[in-house]
């Protein structure tokens, strides 16, 4: 079974409402498998979304010190073996969000365009053409 191991979720204003885009990281038996990033389309009550999967082996924690064992709480594999999670919390919802905002055009209902300069007419990509070292310091520079 699939596990949501993280999500963001905010409020994007088309034609003076607000609609809701959602973000989640996607796993699958501690596996990350991608984000999936969805519109929900309140006039024909439906989705639109796109999906990106992710190279695990770039995310991958490297361990120091022997894991320590737990005796009650278990902690989503995702969460614990990834630094994904981190850094999708820490600045990569906001740079995904970036990327969308001037991307969610309404021609045939709601669709999810990513990066008016290069417009993504799939819904698959990879996610590390969005979230990568490059991309992340010159958000980091632009918020000064």
């Amino acid at each position: 079974m699939g596990d949501v191991a993280s999500h963001h979720r905010c409020y994007v204003k088309i034609r003076h409402y607000p609609i809701p885009l959602t973000i989640s990281l996607i796993g699958f038996q501690g596996h990350p498998l991608g984000v999936r990033i969805t519109i929900f389309d309140d006039e024909s009550c439906s989705e639109a979304g796109m999906f990106l999967f992710c190279d695990e082996r770039f995310w991958r924690k490297i361990i120091t010190e022997p894991p320590r064992k737990k005796k009650f709480i278990e902690l989503n594999r995702v969460i614990e073996n990834y630094n994904l999670t981190f850094v999708l919390k820490r600045i990569g919802y906001q740079l995904l969000r970036k990327r969308l905002s001037a991307g969610i055009r309404t021609e045939h209902g709601l669709t999810i365009v990513v990066n008016a300069d290069r417009p993504v007419d799939s819904c698959i990509d990879q996610l590390e053409n969005y979230i990568n070292l490059s991309t992340v310091v010159s958000f980091q520079q632009a918020l000064g």
